[in-house]
């Protein structure tokens, strides 16, 4: 996974699970979506969500730790990126 995956997992978690809600905001298409949770979730032999009658419903413990980990990161990278800001035309 990477930042923009991370930030794709939360965006879907934002969106209560809705992946065609998401998959708009995020402007990408909802199987590209799909398809990115299923990969993720077979290479690391994992289920991210709770799923009834193939629709996401929450999260399951190995989602909650994904989701905050996305959520401290992609905080992280918001600091970092606003901390540069005050480099901007200072050297």
């Amino acid at each position: 996974m990477n930042i923009k995956h991370l930030n794709y997992f939360r965006e879907i978690v934002n969106c209560e699970f809705n992946l065609s809600e998401a998959a708009r905001k995020l402007n990408i298409t909802q199987p590209s979506l799909s398809m990115l949770i299923s990969s993720w979730e077979n290479s690391y032999d994992i289920c991210l969500f709770k799923k009834i009658n193939s629709r996401f419903t929450g999260l399951t413990g190995a989602g909650e730790y994904v989701y905050n980990y996305a959520t401290e990161m992609l905080e992280k990278q918001e600091v970092f990126y606003k901390g540069l800001e005050d480099y901007k035309n200072v050297e």
